[in-house]
């Protein structure tokens, strides 16, 4: 099967049409941060900084985890978004810790370490406190190994940070209809966004309501939706 590149342009499309036409989960915000790569949806949740297990949390509540990174592919794909698409350099949470076992480290689905990326003096086991894992794109996608969270409230500010969520793509999901460009290569679907969309940035935490958009481009906007 061909490498398939989809792009999408989306200046007046409805949110929902994204996650419908691509099986991403429906209640996840269909917007420039929902990309599509081979059997997978990933939402780069770059506007909220989240300890690790809240930041699993967000991810578990759209029936997903954080990014299971198990394949340098992967690994490429989202490093080079994260750091051409969004422009982020610094540390995002993937889907890797040892809360589940002190000796290992386990992805969020339960699956054993294979591919690793880890960065010089990263990865040691056994340590005295849970460590988790994030991807930092400005040292060469590089992994390191960090505090979970935070023992005080005074000391959350060290572990916070954005992360990637990985949702399934349903199987069902029908064919879209946009502009392909077939280029012989492994069995890999990648679908893209054109967004006329700036890169969003903002201090508001909105928590479940999300944030509110603009009626005429569809773009964020940094206003908590009023429930």
């Amino acid at each position: 099967m061909a490498l398939v590149s989809l792009v999408l342009t989306l200046a007046s499309v409805a949110s929902g049409v994204w996650a419908v036409d691509y099986g991403c989960p429906p209640d996840v915000p269909a917007d420039q941060y929902l990309q599509v790569f081979g059997d997978f949806c990933y939402q780069f949740v770059f506007h909220l900084y989240r300890d690790y297990p809240t930041a699993a949390a967000e991810c578990q509540r759209h029936g997903g985890t954080l990014a299971l990174v198990k394949s340098r592919d992967v690994q490429s794909y989202l490093e080079s978004q994260t750091l051409s698409t969004y422009y982020t350099r610094g540390q995002v949470w993937i889907g890797l810790s040892n809360m589940h076992d002190p000796n290992r480290f386990l992805w969020e689905d339960g699956s054993n370490l294979d591919y690793s990326n880890w960065a010089t003096g990263h990865g040691a086991l056994p340590q005295p406190t849970p460590r988790c894992v994030a991807m930092y794109p400005g040292d060469g996608g590089k992994w390191y190994d960090a505090l979970c969270m935070s023992a005080t409230p005074e000391g959350a500010g060290a572990v916070i940070k954005p992360f990637i969520c990985q949702y399934r793509r349903y199987s069902s999901a029908p064919a879209a209809s946009a502009t392909s460009d077939l280029t012989p290569q492994p069995d890999t679907t990648v679908a893209t966004i054109t967004n006329p969309c700036p890169p969003f940035s903002c201090d508001l935490d909105c928590g479940m309501a999300g944030f509110a958009k603009d009626m005429d481009t569809g773009c964020s906007l940094c206003q908590c939706i009023l429930k």
